[in-house]
């Protein structure tokens, strides 16, 4: 009983260590132009790619997918550390984000990203960037880092639901 608890626990281990990596490292399709997918016209935007299947590629757009083809769109490996995609609070940050002045806990503080509601599209803002376990923002007109543990990396903005901000 011990050791199949011990191969659980390091299987968990495992999965959650694979999905970190994979949250800051994804491939996506550009779509520099409306696409005609398997169901619907697929507008210009940026998508994360599910699968790759013969001359199509399988798109998450929103909580759907799609098979659009290869050849409508060119794809890139995005990272928060090359200052792609969007960051949303997590939900877990109950009392919003600080966004400081540097990257430190103990720097000033120059705007603060307000907690999610539960009956709201939570807002997006853009990542500028990664370093260590804090993620560069603009806010405001306001250029400032929060720490990692307090909110979502996401590919695209459909990705995360949320409006720019």
């Amino acid at each position: 009983m011990k050791t199949m608890k011990k191969h659980v626990t390091l299987i968990a281990l495992l999965l959650a260590t694979a999905l970190s990596a994979n949250a800051q490292k994804a491939l996506v399709a550009i779509i520099d132009q409306p696409v005609k997918g398997e169901y619907q016209t697929v507008n210009p935007g940026t998508y994360p790619i599910s699968q790759s299947k013969g001359g199509d590629y399988i798109i998450g757009i929103g909580q759907e997918t799609e098979r659009v083809p290869k050849t409508g769109c060119h794809t890139e490996v995005w990272t928060a550390q090359d200052g792609h995609g969007y960051l949303t609070v997590a939900t877990k940050a109950k009392n919003g984000v600080a966004v400081y002045q540097s990257m430190a806990a103990n720097a000033p503080v120059v705007a603060k990203l307000p907690a999610n509601r539960e009956d709201e599209i939570p807002e997006s803002y853009a990542c500028l960037g990664k370093t260590g376990k804090w993620y560069k923002i603009s806010v405001d007109g306001k250029t400032g880092y929060v720490k990692a543990c307090g909110v979502t990396w996401h590919i695209s903005e459909a990705d995360c639901g949320g409006c720019i901000r």
